[in-house]
């Protein structure tokens, strides 16, 4: 019984995080020029350090807290690859301003972030 639903939640799990690496509808569009992009990576990287080390420190994790975590992570690698992509594109076409589209978690998560480190 306990095995079986170890590997329940190991399925759920899985399934989540599929779920977890696609973007939604998009809800806003940045227009941002490179400069801020890489300050929003630079703020992106430091977010992922601090809550790397807090969750170093402690011994043991509550699953929920640990759900919640994986699923603020993989919103964070979203944000982060659209941000490279819109990087590189602006890079080959030879201008300074891209944008990029967001869905509803990756904006509230970004401005979140944004916000925190002013």
């Amino acid at each position: 019984m306990k095995d079986q639903t170890i590997r329940l939640l190991e399925y759920a799990v899985r399934m989540l995080k599929k779920e977890w690496e696609k973007s939604g509808e998009t809800k806003k569009v940045l227009e941002t020029d490179s400069t801020e992009i890489r300050s929003m990576l630079e703020k992106i990287n430091h977010d992922i350090k601090i809550s790397s080390e807090a969750m170093a420190g402690e011994e043991t994790i509550p699953f929920r807290e640990s759900i919640e975590q994986s699923k603020r992570n993989y919103i964070l690698l979203r944000i982060g690859r659209k941000l490279v992509k819109a990087t590189e594109k602006a890079e080959k076409k030879g201008t300074v301003f891209s944008k990029i589209e967001l869905d509803k978690e990756e904006a509230k998560l970004l401005a979140q972030i944004m916000k925190e480190q002013e």
